[in-house]
């Protein structure tokens, strides 16, 4: 009997250690890792795509002209209005381009899965300036969009048109400003610029405590600003086209019935303006890059959660466990003389754990 309450009690122990996740498991994704390198560049491939249409598009008659204005020039277009605005598709579907690159950049462990000398700290550190390097371009190009919408609405030589009338104005103005309190957050709390900027008098512990809180938020942030993004792009590419106007003409009867069948619609897609139809693929290639990188994310397994929402960095499919593997990515550490808060806690609980087992080998071993 006192052998069976022993026994009990050890299961009863194994069973609360078990509900202590030292370790975030890895979840199993409907794709395999290079599969998701696959999409990953296919994903890149198209952003060269779509920078590709974009300045075939602007370059149409139909954009005013074609063609873009010297950026200096943009204070005395001297009537060139509209090919000052041809900046503000480039720029701004520039900035979709970065925020791609930015928001896949911690699925882009390339060098971790080649390499398995390289620390992991320091891989992570390389993707971190990656990511925030992608996002201050990807910002700088919004700034520059928006400042070339205004200088060509605002032309007294081409004469003035109204500024954010457009429902996609409005909706542009929305993103850009939750995308100007994503990188303003994310470059204060998640780098060491701190030292100079409003948490310079912060210690690293409360520092370390804004991320931990920040992560959970930041992340799916992102993603949601960049999926408004896209739809936002989209809004603009349908109003541009409004404006051409892509509409063929139909032959009518004289009594004003349709002279020729319009139901094969391919058989008149010449009809359509050549600017229409890049317009149409530039956006048919921004909706295949958000579904691309909707499945990586979807799909992105390297971050989990531990049951704590403390996130760890796992190990690449394949590769053994070093003595950096579990690390702490809430802290969102560049300088190594930061140390974790949680990273102690997840030490100590491992420490506990191995005390456990040892204890329990011991009894079974005198039993």
């Amino acid at each position: 009997q006192n052998q069976n309450q022993n026994q009990n009690q050890n299961q009863n122990q194994n069973h609360d250690y078990d509900n202590v996740d030292v370790r975030a498991t890895r979840t199993r994704s409907s794709i395999t890792k290079r599969t998701k390198y696959v999409i990953i560049l296919a994903s890149h491939f198209t952003s060269l795509l779509i920078i590709m249409s974009v300045f075939l598009w602007v370059y149409q008659e139909a954009m005013g002209g074609g063609g873009l204005v010297n950026i200096h020039k943009w204070s005395h277009s001297n009537g060139d209005a509209k090919r000052v605005f041809n900046w503000h598709p480039v720029l701004m579907i520039s900035c979709f381009v970065f925020m791609t690159i930015a928001i896949l950049s911690f699925s882009m462990d390339f060098t971790q899965s080649i390499s398995r000398t390289t620390s992991r700290t320091r891989t992570r550190t390389r993707l971190k300036i990656l990511h925030g390097l992608s996002w201050t371009l990807a910002a700088a190009c919004a700034i520059m969009g928006l400042i070339a919408v205004f200088a060509s609405h605002n032309d007294p030589s081409s004469g003035l048109i109204a500024n954010l009338y457009s429902f996609h104005s409005w909706c542009g103005s929305i993103v850009i400003l939750c995308f100007m309190i994503q990188f303003v957050l994310g470059f204060n709390v998640f780098t060491n610029i701190q030292q100079v900027l409003p948490f310079r008098s912060v210690s690293n512990s409360i520092l370390n405590y804004y991320r931990s809180v920040l992560l959970p938020i930041h992340i799916p942030a992102g993603y949601m600003i960049y999926i408004a993004t896209s739809a936002t792009i989209l809004l603009g590419i349908q109003e541009k086209e409004g404006f051409i106007g892509c509409a063929y003409s139909v032959d009518k009867d004289g009594d004003g019935s349709n002279g020729n069948s319009n139901t094969s619609i391919w058989k008149h897609y010449k009809d359509i303006p050549i600017a229409c139809r890049i317009g149409h693929f530039l956006g048919l290639f921004i909706v295949l890059q958000t579904v691309l990188v909707s499945i990586v994310l979807y799909c992105h397994d390297d971050y989990q959660d531990d049951g704590g929402n403390n996130h760890v960095l796992l190990p690449p499919v394949g590769q053994t466990d070093t003595t950096d593997t579990v690390t702490n990515i809430d802290t969102g550490i560049i300088d190594q003389q930061e140390e974790p808060l949680l990273d102690g806690n997840i030490q100590q609980l491992n420490r506990e754990q191995h005390h456990h087992q040892q204890q329990q080998q011991q009894q079974q071993q005198q039993q």
